[in-house]
């Protein structure tokens, strides 16, 4: 529990955090909205179909860790001559 504290109260709610909290939120929401319009671009094992499209992309999403968000957000979304 002491870790847990620790955590919360210097990394996940630190001011530092939480003042990037608006860019990840638009980084999710630009890839969300992304798979919803492209679809086909899910990884096969995102493609149930017995879940709803949202249901699938949310785990893909949930998924993956900031990095991996990051990449992919810059891939889909920046000139790949800003990526030098």
């Amino acid at each position: 529990d002491e870790l847990r504290n620790f955590m919360f109260q210097n990394v996940y709610l630190s001011s530092a955090a939480k003042s990037e909290n608006q860019k990840a939120k638009g980084v999710l929401i630009s890839l969300f909205d992304y798979y919803s319009n492209h679809p086909d671009e899910l990884p096969n094992e995102f493609k149930r179909e017995n879940e709803r499209l949202e249901v699938n992309i949310c785990d893909y999403l949930a998924g993956m860790t900031d990095r991996y968000a990051v990449k992919v957000f810059e891939m889909l979304f920046l000139p790949q001559a800003w990526m030098v």
